[in-house]
């Protein structure tokens, strides 16, 4: 199966609740033969240092005595998206009942370090991406670019392989518009690669 990059950043991050679990799973098992593209590896490594550095901005602050309103990430040339709010609440919130709040914060920096580090080590292969800028800008219409452009490295990685599986997380454009983007690689691919891959939430597949 080909891992989307939210799929190891899940196995990483214990508070992602049944995502962690299931992530865990397919990561510690034997059954599973685990494969990515290179530029889902990029992917993982700049999110990687954006949250790291997040972290560390965090751990500094609080351990000067400020609280976590008083936290600049702008005035250290972090901007936070959406996402990254999202996450640091998450964080925030589940730590927030811990007797230590920052060596909590600590612990789990260096932990989703380590997990990240060691779902890596777990992959059997690492496809070298393609470069497909028509057929990502076709995708482009249903689901975000980045998203399109992994979709399309799993389907030339699919080529000729058994029963091959694309893997994300709750990706609800992706999971509405299956048959579509299949439709679409399958029409417009120019290498008609022999395929019949599936495109699946982890939830489907553990």
């Amino acid at each position: 199966m080909f891992l989307d990059s939210c799929v190891f950043h899940a196995y990483a991050i214990r508070f992602e609740g049944i995502n962690h679990e299931k992530s865990k799973l397919l990561f510690q098992s034997d059954i599973y033969q685990r494969y990515t593209s290179s530029n889902v590896i990029q992917e993982i490594k700049l999110k990687k240092k954006k949250r790291l550095k997040i972290y560390e901005i965090a751990i500094e602050y609080l351990n000067k005595g400020k609280k976590i309103e008083d936290i600049s990430f702008e005035k250290h040339g972090i901007h936070l998206s959406n996402n990254d709010e999202q996450h640091l609440k998450m964080i925030f919130d589940n730590l927030s009942s811990e007797s230590d709040f920052l060596s909590s914060l600590r612990l789990f920096t260096n932990m989703y370090k380590k997990l990240l580090e060691d779902s890596l080590k777990k992959i059997v292969e690492v496809f070298q991406s393609v470069h497909k800028p028509y057929l990502i800008a076709l995708l482009s219409d249903d689901i975000h670019s980045d998203d399109a452009k992994i979709i399309v490295d799993a389907y030339y990685w699919s080529n000729g392989r058994n029963d091959p599986k694309y893997v994300t997380i709750e990706r609800v454009s992706i999971f509405n518009n299956r048959d579509k983007i299949l439709t679409t690689l399958h029409d417009y691919c120019e290498d008609f690669p022999i395929t019949s891959l599936q495109l699946k939430n982890i939830l489907e597949i553990v």
